[in-house]
């Protein structure tokens, strides 16, 4: 992992795993490459967007059950209400070469979209012993 912060209000990862089972079929070896990229902006005080893009080739389908490339772009917004207590709102997009994506109805589709609205509660302060 490579992490690059310019500035403090700047932030920005790449992020490169390879992974390998010799035995997994047998005497056949299952291979998978997973590359993510992403930056985060403090924009204001109170608010910040991020951006996150992730590739993973699961090529045997030994992670997955399903030998495909799985890509996924996240865009988050960020607000600070107050200290102790964060906001985001998170759009996701998955997509796939293949149908993997599962909506409910029985079927299978070669893509997925999701929209989070999410609170955090956070806590600061001296760690007891």
């Amino acid at each position: 992992m490579l992490n690059v912060n310019p500035t403090g209000k700047i932030s920005t990862y790449v992020n490169f795993d390879y992974g390998r089972e010799n035995e997994a079929f047998g005497s056949r070896a299952a291979e998978w490459v997973a590359i993510g990229v992403a930056g985060r902006v403090q924009t204001s005080e109170h608010t910040a967007l991020a951006a996150r893009y992730e590739n993973y080739n699961d090529r045997a389908g030994f992670i997955t059950g399903t030998a495909q490339k799985l890509n996924s772009f996240t865009l988050t917004g960020e607000y600070k209400w107050v200290k102790g207590l964060l906001a985001r709102l998170e759009y996701r997009r998955d997509w796939s070469g293949e149908e993997f994506f599962e909506r409910g109805n029985g079927g299978r589709w070669k893509n997925q979209n999701t929209l989070t609205l999410g609170f955090v509660a956070y806590f600061s302060g001296k760690m007891l012993p």
